[in-house]
């Protein structure tokens, strides 16, 4: 009896550990893994025992559970017993990590506070993990740190190639998920050109009405991103279309045509106003949602330009 005692007592203690620490300790947007979600945004959860399988969603309409492992989705607000909870789609699963859609909300709910749980085998376990969305919060897919390309600067060509290390602080480039119209994503190994068509892959966007977006973004481009100062020329940009990707769920981009007019500087002496010949220039993308108080800021990243003479009209 004694044995059987402590048998069943250390099976207990097993078992309460499992519970406390299969339990979700962060939900941020998989952009930038920062906080910031919105409806029909793809979410990271991180936190530990979450999965019993590392596999990714292998089909489309994305699935509410891989081998039995999937995230509860409640509006405690409006359902604080938790009896009517969704199962959020799934793009990753893994015992560290689980990549899901947002699902969409009301308006009158954006501001309500929701209750993420891990499921396994159909059961929902652990404790519950709060969050609050925003109407949007957008975020650029990130891909790395790169070297700033424009050799005209101190500190330029330094750690080229994308890396996901940042090695300096002042002087590195910021990229994301920025592509020609090849799909090829720009870096010092493959420079954007003045006047040619880009993309922006993004999420966080919020919902769309009638196939729009409820709150149009919007691009500003500086020319001077990283060097000490803030910039000398800032172009807002017209988009040439921003909504929802037909790829996937909760994917977002914003077509846009990368002005030939980037190229000046209000100050020739401090930046020169078209130089001749052939060099490389850096830029960041500034994407907005919203206006006033409200108003949210993507993360800021840097693209590298190759200018080739006769691309611009240039000084003498």
């Amino acid at each position: 009896m004694r044995t059987g005692g402590a048998v069943a007592f250390a099976s207990m203690l097993l078992l309460t550990e499992s519970v406390i620490a299969q339990q979700i300790t962060a939900v941020v947007s998989a952009g930038d893994f920062k906080a910031g979600i919105a409806p029909l945004g793809i979410a990271s959860a991180f936190g530990s025992l979450l999965s019993t399988v590392t596999a990714p969603a292998t089909k489309l309409p994305l699935p509410s559970e891989i081998s039995g492992n999937g995230l509860a989705w409640c509006d405690v607000t409006s359902d604080p017993g938790m009896t009517d909870c969704l199962a959020a789609h799934l793009f990753f699963v893994s015992p560290g990590q689980v990549n899901f859609l947002i699902p969409p909300v009301a308006s009158a709910s954006v501001s309500h506070q929701f209750a993420v749980m891990p499921i396994l085998n159909g059961a929902r376990i652990g404790p519950v993990f709060l969050v609050t969305i925003q109407s949007f919060a957008p975020r650029v897919f990130w891909v790395g740190y790169d070297c700033l390309t424009d050799t005209r600067f101190l500190h330029a060509n330094v750690n080229c190639g994308l890396t996901t290390i940042k090695t300096d602080e002042a002087f590195q480039s910021t990229r994301g998920a920025v592509t020609d119209q090849n799909g090829m994503v720009l870096s010092s190994a493959h420079r954007a050109k003045l006047g040619e068509p880009y993309t922006i892959w993004m999420t966080g966007l919020g919902q769309a009405q009638n196939g729009a977006l409820v709150y149009p973004p919007g691009l500003t481009i500086s020319n001077v991103p990283v060097y000490g100062y803030s910039g000398d020329t800032y172009i807002y940009t017209p988009l040439l279309y921003a909504g929802q990707s037909p790829q996937y769920e909760g994917l977002y981009q914003l077509n846009f045509i990368l002005p030939i007019s980037i190229a000046g500087s209000s100050d020739p002496q401090r930046y020169p106003l078209f130089p001749c010949g052939n060099y490389d220039w850096e830029v960041s993308l500034d994407i907005t949602q919203g206006t006033g108080f409200s108003q949210a800021h993507a993360n800021l990243i840097q693209i590298p330009i190759h200018v080739t003479k006769g691309d611009v009209p240039c000084a003498q």
